[in-house]
């Protein structure tokens, strides 16, 4: 990985890796493949391993993919400026300027772009136009308000998927809802830059840091996050720590319970990846929020445990401030009855429908009876243990 994003001659994180097939299931997993073969084939026995040819096909097909993504973002990015929307684009195509020559290496599931609520209904013009299919039929403006983003899905079998945000950072829990504020003058207070001829308009620097911070920390709480989040933070702070207001990173994180988690990333950076960068205090856990990261993949959803495991661990999390003695019982009431705001991104029909929570809580308890019995039921277990795991980890940043 360092030689990937660095250009060192030798690569610390890979050097004398005899296993290429697992360290690249690793690589495929946190969504990183292309940039770890990229790094591993400055390696002779890499290139003669068996598998050389059948990695180098995946690689390219996954850079080609993201390169026709990127031309069809622009495109629509285009026709946004044509209506003269300007969008704030979030992650994505901002993260992968960060690395250069190989910006299409760095894959994105999706392309997330925020916009003010009152131009909801002319960005969905512009979308629909451009024969994108949006996830919701009739969008209510309940949905509006509480929706973090709705969906749209572009043309084609492969095509571009669009976050269309209505908030940074949604209202799933109070947490959240804090920390958008932290992000209400982005639409005045922005920057822009050119990607091949189109001016892309973009949250400034110091509110783009924090902005991957949060997103990586909210991650955290539920489902986890992996490798690649953590390069797209440091390599943010290292192109543009002169550009990055420090005291107000260190003091809005620390207001957020943050500031451990960001120190331990900037510490795992300079650790194993080759970054040079200033920690913002000491290490706190390192070791165990790179144990944790690194058996998630990209978000830690990947398998059914660990999907039974985010719902656990993000119960506990709205648990968290009530009497110790009955932590235990709010965690499990949560997992079984989730509130709405804990459910709108899953079922935005619930701003509009209340009275359908029930229905969902059902559907919930037939999928964990499921998992619970038969040969489901090591799963089950399996997701029960990932969420002590993580909720462990959250005690040690005085989150839980």
């Amino acid at each position: 990985m360092d030689l990937s994003v660095h250009n060192n001659v030798k690569s610390t994180f890979i050097d004398n890796i005899a296993d290429w097939p697992a360290i690249l299931t690793i690589a495929k997993n946190h969504n990183v493949l292309p940039l770890i073969f990229e790094a591993a084939s400055e390696y002779d026995d890499f290139i003669n391993s068996p598998n050389y040819q059948t990695y180098r096909a995946v690689s390219m097909q996954w850079i080609m993919r993201q390169a026709r993504h990127t031309e069809e973002f622009l495109n629509l990015y285009r026709a946004f400026l044509a209506e003269d929307l300007h969008p704030i684009v979030m992650k994505g195509l901002v993260c992968r300027q960060l690395y250069g020559e190989l910006a299409d290496h760095r894959p994105s599931g999706d392309e997330d772009i925020l916009i003010e609520k009152k131009d909801f209904e002319k960005a969905k013009i512009i979308l629909t136009n451009q024969e994108y299919k949006i996830e919701l039929d009739d969008v209510t403006e309940g949905q509006i308000d509480e929706l973090q983003e709705i969906s749209f899905y572009g043309p084609g079998e492969d095509g571009l998927y669009i976050e269309l945000h209505l908030n940074p950072t949604g209202h799933s829990n109070p947490l959240c809802s804090r920390m958008n504020e932290c992000f209400k003058d982005v639409f005045t207070n922005y920057r822009e830059f050119d990607a091949d001829g189109v001016t892309i308009r973009t949250m400034n620097h110091t509110d783009h840091f924090l902005y991957l911070v949060f997103h990586a920390f909210r991650h955290l709480i539920a489902g986890g996050f992996g490798i690649r989040q953590v390069l797209d933070i440091l390599l943010y702070a290292e192109k543009y720590d002169g550009e990055i207001e420090w005291d107000y990173i260190k003091s809005t994180t620390k207001d957020f319970e943050a500031e451990l988690f960001l120190s331990d990333l900037i510490h795992i950076g300079n650790t194993y990846l080759g970054f040079k960068l200033e920690p913002l205090c000491p290490p706190n856990c390192p070791d165990d929020l790179l144990d944790d990261l690194m058996s998630n993949g990209a978000f830690g959803n990947g398998t059914k445990a660990q999907r039974s495991a985010h719902e656990l661990t993000r119960a506990a999390f709205s648990s968290r401030g009530k009497a110790k003695h009955s932590n235990g019982a709010k965690a499990l009431l949560n997992a079984i009855f989730p509130d709405k705001a804990q459910m709108l991104n899953q079922h935005p029909e619930l701003e509009d429908k209340p009275w359908l929570l029930p229905k969902v809580w059902i559907g919930r308890w037939i999928k964990f009876i499921r998992l619970s019995k038969g040969e489901n039921k090591n799963l089950a277990l399996e997701g029960m243990k990932i969420s002590r795991r993580r909720t462990e980890l959250l005690k040690k940043y005085k989150i839980l």
